[in-house]
């Protein structure tokens, strides 16, 4: 004889008589043991409570993938960004935008050297007002005929205000044709056999000496202030004969009036 025991639809089975509970209905078969109805086994560990009736726990779902997470200890730093996970590719990804500085080869460029100025030969436009043959001369450099500026320094060098005016132009036309060795040898020996004292007068020499300077040294003419003082003079007498400083010769003694002459290229 089967007894057949109907428990109420509303009746609401918690803690571990949860898994017995079939939908308000537990049937009880005589014969399957005393006839009474045992509560579970104590080491069965009842199922958690879901979070809605008759759905599956959402923290349980065999679909999603386990996630774990490692807390920082308070004050700790760290050296790499934070990622997160792509929705689409499951693939992680860095939330830092920076990018370290490439080089030249594409290395690192912090080791890279900053690219240094190269300072060229130029002139300014200079003083307009002056009326020597000084200003004739830098015009002429200036604007770039180099032959024609040595054709009228070889011509009228015994004008210049002074031999160091000589060497300083000569120079100055040197730069001009490109032959900076050159020029620079005529650079040097101004500034060794009579210093650059009073050079800022007349005002064009103190440009040629500012722009020569900055060529040969590598540094922006104002790092050349033009000094003050006495210019080197020619002898104070009109008829003695002057000496081409840009010569080995001793112009003084010769018997010959031909000039002495520098060709520039």
């Amino acid at each position: 004889m089967a007894i057949r025991q109907v428990l109420p639809s509303s009746a609401v089975m918690t803690g571990r008589w949860t898994h017995l509970a079939l939908t308000g209905m537990v049937t009880v078969m005589l014969g399957c043991g005393s006839g009474a109805i045992e509560p579970p086994d104590d080491n069965v560990s009842a199922p958690e409570a879901s979070g809605s009736e008759g759905a599956p726990n959402a923290a349980t779902r065999p679909d999603d993938e386990p996630t774990t997470s490692t807390a920082a200890e308070p004050g700790a730093t760290t050296d790499h960004p934070p990622t997160t996970t792509d929705d689409t590719t499951g693939t992680p990804t860095s939330n830092s935008t920076e990018r370290a500085p490439q080089g030249t080869d594409g290395t690192d460029g912090e080791d890279d050297a900053e690219e240094e100025d190269t300072y060229t030969w130029g002139l300014p436009v200079g003083d307009e007002t002056i009326s020597i043959n000084e200003d004739v001369l830098y015009r002429i450099i200036r604007r770039g005929d180099c032959k024609e500026a040595q054709a009228f320094l070889d011509e009228n060098w015994r004008s210049l205000l002074s031999p160091r005016a000589v060497l300083l132009y000569q120079a100055g036309v040197l730069f001009c044709a490109g032959e900076a060795e050159a020029a620079g040898g005529f650079f040097e020996q101004a500034e060794t056999e009579f210093g650059w004292a009073g050079v800022s007068s007349p005002y064009l020499d103190c440009n040629i000496y500012q722009a020569a300077a900055s060529v040969l040294r590598q540094q922006p003419p104002t790092n050349f202030p033009c000094a003050k003082g006495t210019a080197p003079k020619w002898p104070s007498n009109p008829g003695e004969p002057r000496d081409d400083p840009r010569t080995p010769e001793d112009e003084t003694t010769a018997t010959s009036t031909t000039d002495s002459t520098t060709t520039a290229q």
